[in-house]
């Protein structure tokens, strides 16, 4: 006699392959869904940037231009924005000052799945300085820093993917 069908560890075996790559896919895509957040963001950031520095360059013609505009990162709400600033003589030597006054453009907040993560020379501010633009920097510590700093994004989820934006005293961005 001739049995057509499966056994019982058959069905078992495919069973169980059936649950574990199952899980492997949705620990997988769980992973890149991060990851795909966090460039997104990066690329969100730069654009950011690159703003900032043509509304500062746009604003050459202008007789009374702001003396900067830039991008401000807050680190514990994980936002940053763009801001117009403004300063008696527009000498922007300590951003901290309360004779800075700033006139926010816009605010972004970052993917609920990505955060900054503060390094070494993670930078707060980055200041396009018109006509020309020049650039001004400030890092974690609020201290004038003249040669280049980062922008670091990062999962929330723990990876150890970091997305990184450098910025150079030349205006140049670099991700």
């Amino acid at each position: 006699m001739k049995r057509a069908g499966y056994t019982i560890v058959e069905l078992l075996v495919v069973i169980v392959i059936s649950a574990l790559l199952t899980t492997v896919m949705i620990a997988y895509s769980s992973k890149s869904r991060a990851m795909l957040a966090a460039m997104v963001e990066k690329a969100t950031m730069v654009q950011v940037l690159q703003r900032a520095r043509s509304l500062a360059i746009s604003t050459y013609s202008n007789p009374n231009p702001h003396c900067a505009i830039g991008v401000a990162i807050d680190f514990n709400t994980n936002t940053y924005t763009l801001q117009e600033f403004d300063s008696p003589n527009c000498v922007l030597t300590d951003i901290g000052s309360p004779s800075v006054t700033r006139t926010t453009i816009q605010r972004y907040s970052l993917n609920p799945q990505v955060k900054f993560v503060s390094q070494g020379d993670s930078l707060q501010y980055v200041l396009f300085i018109p006509p020309e633009p020049s650039l001004k920097l400030w890092g974690n510590s609020l201290i004038a820093t003249t040669s280049q700093g980062s922008i670091i994004l990062g999962s929330k989820a723990g990876s150890e993917n970091l997305f990184s934006i450098q910025v150079n005293e030349s205006g140049l961005i670099n991700f």
